[in-house]
């Protein structure tokens, strides 16, 4: 998402004296990277929090129905967070 909305408005900040795009892309270009730095500081903690479960209790293992509502909360969980920030 930065790669495609952010990078190439962002380039031209340093290329031209004055924003071209007007208002509504510029506002637009700072949504979109806003929301990817979140989705990716929140998805790193997440990961983050798995992998210290599995060094701590390497032998418990997460399966079926349990796994799969684990990683439904998560996902709930970053998107919440993502809609408050």
């Amino acid at each position: 998402m930065v790669i495609l909305f952010c990078v190439p408005f962002t380039s031209t900040v340093y290329t031209v004296e004055s924003w071209p795009y007007g208002l509504i892309v510029c506002k637009f270009s700072e949504f979109i990277k806003d929301v990817s730095i979140g989705v990716s500081v929140f998805t790193l903690t997440a990961l983050s929090a798995d992998r210290y479960l599995a060094i701590v209790d390497p032998m418990r293992k997460l399966q079926g129905k349990r796994a799969t509502k684990i990683t439904t909360l998560s996902i709930t969980g970053i998107c919440t967070a993502l809609r408050y920030q």
